[in-house]
């Protein structure tokens, strides 16, 4: 008993000490905490912290071995050290690679695939906008796009926009007994000797005309085209300038399938309903898809530049919308 009197009382001298020692400290001993990493890297609209004019700058500036360079670099960092500013806690700020998104610096959208299926890539700004484009079916694999695709007896999958379609490049056969296929929009037809008229052969087409094979890459047609005449070419028919790459007279911004889709009054629901199969999805241009100004049902309009009346069939100019439209009485 004598024993556990002394280890209690031993044990409450030493709270005391340890008591009095706390109460007479001067200072709460602090410690720096880990490292944070900040949320805010940058502040959208503020331009990127580096641009192609400070890197030709940087270039510009003498090496360290140039002659006469060393006592010029040292009164400059001398006069930078005594100038330089403190540090700060601004955000930095994204690369010329870079767009601010909320605060976070992210790499520039290079294509539609580096966004989501709801939206797609400005070029501009390289940032994903709202998709004003339509997507294929959400069945459809963008590699396979026929996959999950089922089509009606007769009738075949098209093998880019993935349309249940007559015929197509390599399945003609469906339109042995009719014509032939118009492989800009995978029905079977048969001549019209029109320009820009689809064709399976020369004989398809008015005089001086040929049947032209671009059924390869995204224009996707077979159509009749006039040759740029040698002696002028300006004498190509009303709205089809000479394209003087392929030295053919062809529609300078479309397709001979959205050529004729307008010129005939074709009704559309969406925009790429006024282009060749091939074009989806890039070469569809949006608005193209247009109700008249009469509140009559969407018609198919062709796309052109703006001030280029040239590339507007007769009767038409080319609106400040880029498509060409009715000239004003």
């Amino acid at each position: 008993m004598c024993c556990e009197t002394v280890q209690i009382h031993k044990i409450y001298y030493l709270m005391c000490l340890l008591v009095l020692a706390g109460g007479c400290a001067d200072d709460v001993p602090t410690f720096e905490g880990p490292p944070v990493d900040s949320p805010i890297e940058c502040v959208e609209g503020e331009p990127p912290t580096s641009s192609p004019d400070a890197a030709a700058a940087e270039d510009a500036a003498p090496a360290p071995g140039d002659a006469g360079a060393g006592d010029e670099q040292d009164a400059s960092m001398d006069a930078s050290a005594s100038s330089a500013p403190a540090a700060s806690s601004e955000p930095a700020g994204c690369s010329a690679q870079e767009v601010c998104i909320r605060g976070r610096c992210h790499p520039r959208c290079a294509g539609d695939s580096d966004c989501s299926r709801a939206e797609m890539c400005d070029g501009s700004t390289g940032r994903c906008v709202e998709r004003t484009v339509p997507l294929p079916d959400a069945t459809v694999d963008a590699s396979l796009p026929c996959e999950g695709v089922e089509c009606a007896e007769g009738l075949l999958c098209h093998p880019t926009a993935a349309e249940c379609v007559q015929c197509t490049v390599g399945e003609a056969a469906a339109c042995d007994a009719v014509g032939f296929c118009d492989f800009g929009t995978g029905a079977c037809v048969a001549p019209s000797m029109q320009p820009c008229s689809p064709c399976d052969r020369s004989s398809d087409c008015s005089s001086g005309y040929s049947c032209e094979d671009r059924t390869g890459g995204s224009i996707g047609e077979k159509v009749c085209l006039l040759a740029c005449p040698a002696e002028d070419a300006g004498m190509c028919p009303s709205g089809m300038p000479c394209n003087e790459v392929t030295g053919y007279c062809e529609p300078a911004v479309s397709t001979c399938t959205n050529w004729r889709a307008s010129t005939e009054g074709v009704g559309c629901e969406q925009d790429r309903d006024c282009f060749s199969l091939a074009s989806y999805p890039g070469g569809v241009i949006a608005g193209a898809c247009l109700s008249g100004t009469d509140g009559g049902a969407p018609r198919c309009q062709i796309p052109c530049t703006v001030g280029m009346d040239g590339q507007c069939p007769a009767g038409r100019v080319c609106g400040d919308s880029g498509f060409c439209g009715e000239m004003a009485p």
